[in-house]
């Protein structure tokens, strides 16, 4: 046997106790499909533990249960935690690498970040360890950019991303989820590298703005490989919209374009945008219908040189504050930097304009330090 995929009806954390019975006769099993019954034990198992514990472990290549295991799928098994799975990159009693894979499917496995793709590239340089679906990767056609000029957005399976642009144009996927029930439409959580157009905005802010947008796959072109994709996104604030983009708005929005929608989904014209800018608390959606060419297959690693910028960068931020979660005022209710970024974007808080109107507390916790103060954010933007 060469492949297999698992009936719902026997999770892995059942089959893996009796490995012996199980999997016995399936050393020369080379994909595997465990959809979301992968667990912490199965991922040790495979590695040649005792599926007890994820430390690591002086076990023989010899006592793994699939040696010829080349791809792994796991996609949407949530529970997975990162230690289990940066388990299989560590080397056996021999010095010897504990696995043969080539691809690893973690998509939509929230536990497994970017500091993995690090690591796996590291150390297992030829596995493919795949945190975005395949419909989700290539080569985006935007209707964005400058001299008619269009923007190209790739993305790679590892979360990787680049933009053809002078800013904001580089970084990682933080994490994607489904919205619903369908797999289809999903947001993605993004994390820019190089935000020099916010170097004077506080770090609080800077580490807040990590804007989502929403996704649904459409039909491919007929008779070629191309994905047809919308793409919602708040316009004043940077979370995702959970109900957008709708599958009827792609016959309103014209591929390679965009279009505005109010949170009723009424498409508005240019007037009507302008009208409901004009306020200090707006929220509409902008819908933009994209082309998506899928990788060559000699391009599903991202580049190396743009990982190691990442991983760099990640280094950076562990030695500043970019996880405290700020108190604003009473009246605002806001709990964390995400949200104050987003209220500052569209308008609605209160905010202050340097951290030294904030004191910490011994968790990092800010608060105002005059929380009745009126306060006010300078950004790029304007001051709001």
């Amino acid at each position: 046997a060469t492949r297999a995929r698992f009936d719902q009806r026997h999770p892995l954390n059942i089959i893996h106790r009796s490995r012996e019975l199980q999997w016995s006769r399936l050393s020369n099993l080379r994909e595997l499909n465990v959809g979301t019954y992968c667990t912490d034990q199965f991922l040790a198992m495979i590695s040649g533990g005792n599926g007890d514990t994820c430390t690591e472990r002086s076990n023989e290549r010899g006592d793994m249960m699939l040696p010829e295991l080349e791809r792994l799928g796991m996609s949407r098994s949530c529970h997975v935690a990162e230690e289990a799975l940066l388990n299989l990159t560590t080397r056996d009693g021999s010095g010897r690498i504990r696995t043969n894979l080539r691809e690893l499917d973690a998509a939509f496995c929230s536990n497994i970040t970017y500091e993995a793709v690090i690591q796996f590239r590291t150390l297992l340089p030829n596995c493919l360890l795949r945190r975005l679906p395949e419909w989700m990767c290539g080569h985006t056609e935007t209707p964005f950019g400058e001299n008619d000029m269009g923007e190209v957005h790739t993305y790679w399976p590892d979360g990787t991303f680049s933009y053809n642009r002078e800013h904001q144009s580089k970084g990682f996927v933080m994490r994607i989820d489904i919205l619903g029930s369908d797999a289809s439409h999903v947001s993605e959580k993004l994390q820019f590298i190089d935000l020099d157009t916010l170097e004077r905005m506080p770090s609080w802010f800077r580490s807040g703005f990590r804007p989502s947008v929403s996704l649904l796959r459409l039909e491919r072109d007929i008779g070629t490989a191309a994905q047809h994709v919308l793409v919602a996104q708040r316009k004043g604030g940077i979370k995702h919209l959970k109900f957008f983009p709708k599958k009827e708005q792609a016959q309103i929005v014209p591929l390679g374009s965009s279009r505005h929608f109010d949170l009723e989904g009424k498409c508005l014209n240019d007037d009507e945008v302008e009208s409901s800018s004009q306020g200090r608390n707006f929220t509409l959606a902008m819908v933009s219908h994209m082309r998506k060419s899928k990788l060559q297959k000699e391009e599903h690693f991202s580049p190396l040189e743009l990982v190691g910028e990442i991983a760099s960068y990640l280094e950076r931020t562990k030695e500043t504050d970019e996880e405290i979660r700020i108190e604003t005022a009473r009246d605002t209710g806001f709990e964390n930097t995400e949200d104050l970024v987003d209220g500052a974007l569209s308008g609605i808080a209160a905010l202050v304009e340097t951290e030294n109107d904030y004191r910490y507390n011994d968790n990092m916790v800010a608060t105002p330090l005059n929380p009745d103060a009126p306060r006010s954010l300078r950004t790029n933007f304007g001051t709001i």
